[in-house]
């Protein structure tokens, strides 16, 4: 399985897992398993409990000791709910591969700076200027 950092990845609950009915599986575009959100995750409140959707992108890729991967994913939360997805028992007899960690990080979304109007920049450098010439006088009267 090749991932690459930037890429869109899928968050879905795979509702029939007999292990965890609340199982998040991630899966890249080309509809490879990339791993599994962690049972106590954050992310299973928001997209399971509250009914959320997510969007996530790739943010890091790491190889640990012995092989064992793990994957960071930025998700950013939505209205809705997120997929699911149907649960299909791994067939016995092939090469086991190395489990992957995914780890869900919290994308907010960066506010864009608030822009003044005209007429509030006048006021606020009246407001200003307010505030000035009272600290001058209260200066002056001590």
């Amino acid at each position: 399985m090749q991932c690459r950092i930037g890429e869109r990845v899928a968050i879905l609950h795979q509702l029939e897992n007999p292990a965890d009915a609340r199982t998040l599986l991630v899966r890249n575009a080309n509809g490879h398993n990339i791993g599994f959100i962690g049972r106590n995750s954050w992310l299973h409140r928001a997209v399971i409990d509250e009914g959320r959707g997510a969007r996530a992108v790739i943010k890091d890729l790491y190889t640990g000791q012995a092989g064992y991967r793990r994957v960071v994913i930025a998700v950013e939360l939505v209205p809705g709910p997120i997929e699911t997805c149907t649960y299909i028992r791994p067939l016995i007899g092939l090469p086991d591969k190395k489990p992957v960690t995914v780890i869900a990080t919290r994308n907010r979304r960066r506010q864009p700076p608030v822009e003044l109007g005209k007429t509030a920049q006048v006021l606020w450098s009246i407001a200003l200027g307010v505030v000035f010439v009272v600290a001058a006088v209260l200066a002056i009267l001590k």
